[in-house]
């Protein structure tokens, strides 16, 4: 998001905050999801939970990451549909 003709701060920062949303919105969703409540079983130390649930953040963010990265262009939608 830094590299490209529009690239800068403002990029970044959108990026960021792109991204931490989506992991927020992952974690409210996966706890919907799960039979039983995250935090609870985080704090009984259940390793495996914590693990699973770190393993779900790095994939997201993998994902997030391929989405978001690479050279910025602009921040005007163009039409790619020959006139």
């Amino acid at each position: 998001s830094v590299h490209g003709e529009g690239g800068g701060p403002l990029t970044v920062i959108v990026s960021f905050a792109l991204g931490q949303f989506v992991l927020v919105i992952f974690s409210k969703v996966y706890n919907l999801v799960t039979p039983f409540c995250i935090h609870e079983e985080i704090e009984q130390d259940n390793v495996a939970l914590g693990v699973a649930l770190g393993g779900n953040f790095i994939a997201l963010s993998i994902i997030v990451m391929a989405g978001i990265g690479g050279s910025f262009i602009t921040w005007q939608i163009q039409c790619l549909a020959p006139k």
